[in-house]
């Protein structure tokens, strides 16, 4: 059975435990059974980058649930997983746990290893996904975009637990283009920016459909703070253990995906709009220069330097690396002048938001840590990471020289797979930073 439970006294001693308490299929005639005797691994991903938890599911049949329940796939999937953790908190907030309906989207990877034994893997989503797949939206629309996304997720989507009226983004008109409600969701949101930073639309375990933007994650307190020491301070099986284990880097591994080559013509420096009012054949050119705003970011310094330099410009003077050509019409509607079209909304922002976005691609980083059922993507963590060089130099630099501030730093968590084995839980997190710890026009001191 897939568990791992190790516990003193009723609570969890280290956060790689965890207890699966029920797995639940409801086939198709409404019949239920409990198959978490089945389950060799889950996985739970989530993301700001998907409208929808993901939940992949390894079954080692040797009953023939396959054949005796039906499976096809749509039948509806209830995973309960927890623990109480041994930290000083008591009561319902040492307890944590995942409480997920999801619905099979996907059966794939069948093996038959044996006579007797197959092995497959369920790949289960959220119930608004599938009701996505039924409809497309051919209406016209108008008001608030948060009102609008609002009103999709609970009129097209059927889910009631969600609130964006404190967003301020503006009014506008139109109709969709015959399009999913979550892909209307987006094209809503190409357009739209909270003080020029983009927003985010996804699912998370915990709370559900979340609408954010950049400028809100970076407001909020920083979630925890991850380093990759290698001893323990505290004594195994206390609660000051268990806190320490909760912020240690497990393993640390990145494609990097550093490339001011593809940041460059993704518009990440420099860009321009073209604009062009197709009703008074107005036309309008409005350059973006990176360093000519001051851009919201997690650390103090920007990730590219003004000494690099392409046909005698720096980075961030090269417009022309990427252009945008809006066509609005500001005629469209014989209304108020703050209910514009689709495309008016954009003409004053997409670039900034576009660098804002293009930005958090500068470095990516993915770490392995303990089980943590509070962690969500949009939060801000920081990672303490020493230097890669000779164990006296760092000793002799003090503490501060012992910081690797190209890998240290904040980071936005993008992306989270919680992954329970027969062996632990762990998360594989996904990390996003754009901006560093360091001048890169400060002096150069290699060979000094």
């Amino acid at each position: 059975m897939l568990n791992s439970s190790k516990t003193a006294g009723g609570k969890a001693t280290t956060p790689s435990s965890y207890d699966l308490r029920k797995v639940k299929l409801t086939m198709n005639d409404g019949s239920t059974t409990d198959i978490k005797g089945l389950i060799s691994s889950i996985v739970i991903n989530e993301s700001l980058f998907k409208q929808s938890i993901q939940v992949d599911i390894e079954v080692v049949d040797g009953v023939d649930l396959f054949q005796k329940s039906h499976i096809s796939g749509g039948e509806k999937i209830e995973i309960k997983l927890g623990r109480i953790e041994n930290t000083n908190l008591t009561g319902d907030k040492s307890e944590k746990a995942f409480n997920l309906e999801v619905y099979i989207a996907e059966i794939s990877d069948h093996v038959k290893p044996k006579e007797g034994i197959q092995y497959y893997r369920l790949t289960c989503l959220s119930l608004h996904a599938f009701i996505d797949q039924f409809k497309s939206l051919s209406r016209s629309f108008s008001g608030n975009i948060n009102a609008l996304i609002r009103d999709i997720c609970k009129q097209d989507l059927k889910v009631n637990s969600v609130d964006f009226s404190n967003k301020n983004l503006p009014s506008i008109k139109g109709i969709y283009p015959n399009t999913k409600p979550l892909d209307a969701i987006t094209w809503l949101l190409r357009n739209s920016a909270d003080e020029d930073t983009p927003f985010f639309f996804y699912e998370t375990i915990n709370d559900g459909l979340q609408l954010n933007s950049y400028r809100e994650m970076l407001d909020q307190e920083l979630y925890k703070t991850y380093n990759n020491t290698t001893y323990f301070e505290s004594a195994p099986e206390t609660p000051e253990h268990f806190v320490e284990a909760s912020k240690k880097i497990i393993e640390m591994s990145s494609d990097f995906n550093m490339s001011q080559y593809h940041q460059i013509k993704d518009g990440s420096y420099a860009s321009t709009i073209h604009c062009v009012d197709i009703s008074n054949k107005k036309y309008e050119q409005t350059v973006y220069s990176r360093t000519d705003n001051k851009l919201l970011k997690l650390n103090d310094f920007n990730s590219l330097s003004n000494k690099i330099k392409f046909n005698d410009l720096q980075l961030n003077k090269n417009y022309t690396a990427k252009e945008y050509f809006i066509s609005t019409n500001s005629k469209s509607f014989n209304t108020l002048q703050d209910e514009v079209n689709y495309h008016s909304v954009s003409k004053d922002n997409l670039s900034k938001k576009n660098s804002y976005f293009q930005n958090l691609k500068f470095m990516s980083l993915d770490i392995i840590a303990y089980g943590d059922f509070d962690i969500s993507p949009g939060r801000i963590v920081e990672l303490k990471i020493p230097k890669s060089t000779d164990a006296n130099i760092l000793k002799s630099e003090g503490l501060d020289g012992m910081k690797d501030k190209l890998l240290s730093g904040k980071y936005l968590v993008s992306s989270i797979s919680h992954i329970f084995d027969g062996d632990q839980y762990t998360c594989d997190i996904g990390l996003q930073k754009d901006s560093l710890l360091y001048d890169l026009d400060s002096k150069i001191t290699i060979g000094n």
